[in-house]
């Protein structure tokens, strides 16, 4: 997997990041689910970073798949995204955590 570190946001400091790929790897998702999670405001943009080659990509702070996990747990006791996304608005999104892909 390709990690690498970005300026987010402008904001000066560098944090871990996921790419797409990796973060639906990771956790399960769709590439589709990612999308809405991001409209919903659930999972911030991605921006645009260097992926460690020589190519740019989108990537995700690497929290993103933590943030998805608990979607996920939510999701299964019963939430709709609706409600976790009024649940999840104000938390932060958690620092990275493994981001080895989900075994089933």
């Amino acid at each position: 997997m390709v990690r690498g570190r970005v300026h987010p946001g402008g904001h000066g400091r560098d944090e871990p990041v996921i790419k797409l790929d990796d973060l639906t790897a990771a956790t399960g998702a769709t590439k589709a689910m990612v999308e809405l999670y991001v409209a919903l405001g659930l999972l911030p943009k991605p921006v645009v970073g260097r992926d460690g080659e020589t190519t740019s990509a989108s990537v995700f702070p690497s929290g993103a798949t933590a943030r998805i996990r608990a979607i996920d747990a939510l999701r299964k006791q019963g939430l709709n995204l609706v409600d976790i996304s009024l649940k999840l608005r104000d938390e932060p999104l958690p620092a990275g955590e493994d981001d080895e892909p989900r075994r089933t």
